[in-house]
């Protein structure tokens, strides 16, 4: 039992990792998306705020 905690709280770290990876990509596109929006949006008239 001991062993088993022990190798969970050494799997901890690639398991944050494989969790975090894609939210961070997931955030980074919809930032990177909503950045280009609105340039596009600023450079050919104000259509309003989204």
């Amino acid at each position: 039992m001991g062993y088993s905690f022990y190798a969970v709280l050494s799997s901890l770290p690639q398991i944050a990792a494989a969790a975090f990876i894609p939210v961070a990509a997931t955030i980074a596109v919809s930032f990177i998306v909503k950045s280009l929006r609105l340039r596009r949006q600023s450079g050919g008239g104000h259509m309003g705020i989204d």
